[in-house]
């Protein structure tokens, strides 16, 4: 962690002119320095009207803290075309003591279709929002994502999203938790209108890890004690305190227009995370010389201790 120097400081900037801020609301950000993990910051606001009256606010602080665990969940080479070649790789982390989540994605995905949105909401379905709403359409094997994204939550209603850059690494010496067929099949027609016949095709449960445990806007899940994620091979997922094992459903017969989050409407309201959800996030599931579609998972010691080796050793 790093010492206390001096305050410094930082001008805020609105998302919209700032004349428009006059007379409507705006949202002022700026970036924090001192961030490190390991640290404690302290910061004020101050504001200033055109009549050079000044508001100032009391001071607030916070720690940095440090993860020691982080469950990834993976979904690898999901068909989001008629035919092999346009597969997409993206990836959930879920981070223990800080509760962070990131939305990882692989910037070589062919993706064919992209109708998928990109959101979040929380248990209740009442909150949440949607990070990037539907794609661009008919992209023809082109990569889609320009972005990774970093959310926190705190309490049933609070959170915060950041972006950073895009990129992932894909696991090695993964769990399968979810397997395609050789021909693709069930495409996702059979996923939303005759879900209950083709659950375990479309979906499936994975458990959190033994002494793993992770906060969710409030509730919190635990491996230890038998907590599972419910995972749709098209792009979203569910955390639960269940021990069922059938895969929930989060998928209607909506075509390419997904409803927006958050919504407490039926199937739509068991989507808490939703990476890259939509009716062609994985339209075919193909396991076969060609691709690998699966969903797979692995927990990895936090900052890269115990990651796999995947080129030469040239040094000591």
């Amino acid at each position: 962690a790093g010492s206390w120097s001096a305050w410094t400081t930082r001008s805020m900037t609105p998302n919209a002119a700032r004349s428009a801020c006059v007379q409507n609301a705006c949202t002022w950000t700026t970036s924090i320095p001192g961030i490190d993990r390991g640290n404690s910051v302290e910061y004020t606001t101050h504001t200033v009207d055109m009549a050079g009256n000044w508001g100032n606010s009391s001071t607030y602080s916070y720690s940095v803290a440090t993860p020691t665990k982080v469950f990834v969940i993976e979904w690898h080479d999901q068909a989001t075309g008629f035919q092999t070649g346009y597969g997409v790789s993206y990836q959930v982390r879920l981070y223990d003591v800080t509760n962070e989540i990131e939305f990882a994605y692989d910037t070589s995905s062919n993706v064919y279709y992209d109708y998928q949105y990109i959101g979040f909401q929380n248990p209740a379905a009442n909150v949440g929002t949607m990070l990037r709403g539907q794609g661009a359409g008919y992209i023809m094997g082109q990569n889609p994502f320009t972005t990774n994204y970093r959310i926190a939550t705190d309490g049933a209603s609070t959170y915060g999203v950041e972006n950073y850059a895009v990129g992932m690494n894909e696991l090695f010496n993964y769990n399968e938790e979810f397997t395609g067929s050789s021909n693709g099949n069930p495409y996702t027609f059979y996923c939303s209108y005759y879900y209950s016949q083709y659950r375990n095709d479309c979906g499936t449960t994975i458990d959190l890890p033994t002494d793993f445990e992770f906060e969710y806007f409030g509730s919190t899940f635990n491996g230890t004690a038998g907590h599972k994620i419910h995972a749709l091979r098209h792009g979203s997922m569910q955390f639960s305190t269940s021990s069922s094992n059938n895969a929930a459903q989060m998928m209607g017969n909506w075509g390419t227009i997904m409803p927006s989050l958050p919504s407490s409407a039926a199937y739509i309201r068991n989507v808490d995370l939703a990476p890259f959800w939509g009716y062609y996030a994985s339209y075919y599931c193909y396991y076969n010389s060609a691709e690998e579609c699966s969903i797979r998972s692995k927990l990895i010691p936090f900052d890269g201790a115990g990651l796999d080796v995947t080129s030469d050793i040239t040094q000591l």
